[in-house]
């Protein structure tokens, strides 16, 4: 069952996204010739009064696709009356093709517009997000209050021992090697966010009222396979009822901590302080999936919405193939008045598909070392 809960997932997540290029491009006028799920061979299709739906083989990806340009209008094949027409046909004449005004090809709309295109995709899958996240919130119909980051006992020989950290203290900031400052809680802030750092760390402590700043370097438990500081929190995880409209405000709130933990986490990753491994391809998500589908379909739509955050925040991020690298080329454009190069345009989109696959690759093999763990 896993794998039909897998390719759900993905199907949504990727519908959801090109749903939302699409119906934008709708909106504005732009043609849209073919809305995909999935890549290569179709094993699906259904023409519409323009756009061609259709479900592809390798369940991936997906696409929208606009005519970019007059020339690339004139080379597609076209369809009149739901058959298709190939632009070698003999009997096709230029007249029975049906011609996109420059004004609806996709390089033809103005860039504010196309910038909405673009933007729409990823902001399709954080609204996404804010639903299913409501929905949990609405159904279990309480919140998870975590007890403050006081210090219940000290492992011996613990990296906190030696730096002087003592029962009773409460870790009120932590302040990590790159210069992040952050404020402590309850016992998940030090959880996650030591999840995303490494190194030494400066742990403010409130003692009685004084405060004291403590020097620690966690060190790697290889049972738990993490960097531990070496201290146990007393305190229990509370529930807190909510009602229908607290629940509701209660999953956007939550969206938008999974959007800055998701932003934290690429910023972390982008300028090296946390490595490759700690990201996950598709085998690592079709093992989040077997995890999450045992703890039942709660926990399951959990894992849609976090990874629905995460493909949102990742198409922002301004690598050309990515919608966030397309925003950038058509603000450049704005810029200086005119669009780049088409050759240009092509040969940073190469480049950028080539990071990509080799990102994908680089991945995959971290996803599978951590199976043989």
């Amino acid at each position: 069952m896993t794998i039909i809960y897998f390719l759900i997932m993905l199907g949504v997540l990727i519908a959801i996204h090109e749903a939302g290029h699409m119906l934008t491009a709708k909106l504005f006028n732009i043609y849209v010739r073919e809305f995909a799920i999935g890549f290569g061979p179709v094993i699906w299709k259904k023409q519409g009064r323009e756009t061609l739906y259709s479900i592809r083989a390798i369940p991936l990806g997906g696409f929208t696709g606009m005519i970019e340009s007059e020339e690339e209008n004139v080379a597609q094949k076209v369809l009149e009356g739901g058959q298709e027409v190939a632009e070698n046909d003999s009997e096709a004449s230029e007249e029975r093709k049906p011609v996109i005004e420059e004004s609806r090809t996709f390089y033809g709309a103005h860039p504010l517009k196309r910038i909405a295109v673009l933007l729409a995709g990823p902001l399709a899958n954080l609204l996404l997000a804010v639903f299913v996240f409501m929905n949990i919130f609405i159904y279990n119909g309480y919140d998870v209050v975590y007890p403050k980051a006081v210090v219940e006992s000290v492992l011996p020989g613990s990296a906190a021992q030696e730096a002087g950290v003592q029962a009773g203290d409460e870790i009120i900031f932590i302040t990590y090697g790159n210069g992040d400052r952050v404020h402590i809680t309850s016992t998940y802030d030090v959880t996650v966010n030591n999840e995303m750092h490494k190194g030494e760390m400066t742990v403010t402590v409130l003692r009685g009222e004084k405060t004291y700043d403590m020097k620690i370097t966690p060190r790697y438990d290889a049972e738990s396979d993490r960097y531990l500081m070496g201290v146990m929190f007393g305190g229990e995880m509370q529930q807190v009822k909510l009602t229908l409209g607290q629940a509701m405000a209660r999953g956007f709130t939550y969206t938008f901590e999974m959007i800055g933990m998701t932003v934290r986490s690429v910023w972390l990753l982008i300028t090296g302080q946390i490595g490759m491994e700690s990201m996950s391809g598709t085998i690592g998500i079709y093992t989040y999936t077997e995890e999450a589908v045992q703890y039942g379909f709660i926990s399951y739509l959990s894992l849609v919405g976090s990874i629905s955050v995460s493909l949102g925040i990742m198409n922002l991020i301004p690598i050309p193939v990515f919608d966030g690298g397309r925003i950038v080329m058509t603000v450049i454009e704005m810029i200086i008045g005119h669009r780049l190069s088409q050759k240009f345009e092509q040969a940073v989109l190469t480049v950028g598909l080539v990071l990509i696959l080799l990102l994908f690759i680089l991945v995959t093999y971290f996803d599978i070392t951590k199976l043989f763990k």
